[in-house]
């Protein structure tokens, strides 16, 4: 018996998983307009390349605009922030300690949203 998030795996491919020949690799190539592959390949062209893998568009050879550059230095610090407070020992001390069903909660809260806990009257 599978237990939360084994038992409802957290996919963006669910609607193709049940086909026998579906294959998430390279999946950006059909997903989206030719617009935003080629701003997608703008943005992760570069290390898809490095990783492999063929692109569909000459993005990762252009310079990406202001916009994108402003884009990706949001999410690369944002993302840098994250690992940082992550991996503080200050930090990790005075969080609350989480427990497995914790966890699986916030997995599931797409599908299975938890009840929000009021407290009583009495223990105000």
């Amino acid at each position: 018996m599978a237990y939360g998030s084994v038992s409802k795996p957290n996919t963006s491919f669910r609607a193709e998983a049940g086909n026998a020949a579906f294959n998430p690799v390279g999946r950006w190539k059909k997903s989206f307009s030719p617009e935003q592959l080629h701003r997608f390949e703008q943005l992760v062209g570069k290390t898809l390349k490095e990783l492999g893998y063929a692109l569909a568009t000459d993005g990762a050879e252009k310079e990406p605009s202001i916009a994108l550059q402003a884009t990706r230095l949001l999410h690369r610090t944002y993302f840098a922030g994250k690992l940082a407070y992550k991996n503080s020992r200050i930090l990790r001390a005075l969080r609350p300690s989480m427990k497995g069903s914790d966890l699986d909660e916030i997995v599931l809260a797409d599908d299975h949203p938890p009840a929000i806990k009021r407290p009583s009257a009495h223990s105000l």
